[in-house]
């Protein structure tokens, strides 16, 4: 037996929900994003999502049911939060008063 999905057909508006096992929302990123997951050890690897339903995500090249990969993440000590969004730095505005 395999998994039956029925993703949701608007790709813009596919979200993958992160659950703890007890079933609550943790937090939901979107189709593509990344999260970090922090090991008992302290090590971080960062691994990109993809949304299979609202039920079923690929973390890394792994498929979990949302519940599935919460329980083992439990189990194993490790923690998971969405990746921050990386800041483009932006340039301070020249004025012409500092220009001479």
């Amino acid at each position: 037996m395999g998994v039956i999905a029925f993703p949701n057909p608007d790709k813009d508006k596919r979200v993958i929900r992160f659950i703890d096992s007890e079933y609550h929302t943790l937090f939901t990123i979107k189709d593509g994003e990344s999260i970090v997951i922090t090991r008992f050890d302290g090590e971080k690897m960062i691994l990109s999502c993809t949304y299979i339903d609202d039920y079923h995500v690929c973390v890394g090249n792994s498929t979990y049911h949302i519940c599935e990969f919460a329980e083992r993440m439990q189990k194993n000590g490790a923690t998971y939060e969405p990746k921050p969004a990386e800041q483009t730095p932006q340039k301070t505005p020249k004025h012409k008063d500092l220009e001479r």
